[in-house]
């Protein structure tokens, strides 16, 4: 069961008896990466996990779309992103100069992750590379940090200082 429907359900219950509801600050934990194998991506899971703090959903980029394969990763999670989600893009480090790292420079995918942190509240966290690399997306989350492990830092974060449940 997501969080997102225990939280729910729980408000119910704590309406019934005349109880306030659980503060809804921080939703549901996103994860939007490249490669199941990428050490970036194990390392950013690891210190959430080591924080006791899970990620809902896992999305792939299809980087056979090239350029807008973070645009359309996007896309498919827009339907269930809600106020206080966090979005967190990650990717290891490598040669920024490889095909595999246009789409974090697409114009698009900037624009949707302005979209959603603008109106609809989510918060969208990224960690791709090495302290040294920065791509256009980093100026347009909310948080830009130097590697994944970083990103998950940030995300423990906003976490820790909502009320999360």
């Amino acid at each position: 069961m997501s969080m997102k429907r225990i939280k729910r359900r729980l408000n119910v219950f704590l309406e019934i008896f005349g109880l306030p509801r659980l503060a809804s600050n921080v939703g549901t934990i996103y994860l939007i990466t490249t490669s199941s194998q990428s050490k970036g991506e194990q390392d950013f899971k690891r210190v959430l996990e080591d924080n006791n703090i899970r990620i809902e959903r896992t999305l792939r980029m299809d980087l056979s779309n090239g350029k807008q394969a973070l645009a359309n990763a996007i896309r498919r999670l827009g339907h269930a992103l809600e106020k206080g989600d966090i979005v967190a893009i990650v990717r290891g480090g490598g040669d920024i100069r490889d095909k595999q790292f246009q789409t974090f420079r697409d114009p698009n995918a900037c624009r949707l992750i302005d979209n959603y942190q603008d109106e609809n509240g989510v918060k969208f966290v990224s960690g791709v590379g090495h302290a040294s690399d920065t791509f256009e997306i980093d100026k347009h989350v909310e948080i830009s940090a130097i590697t994944p492990t970083d990103a998950a830092r940030h995300v423990i974060s906003l976490v820790k200082n909502s009320e999360y449940l």
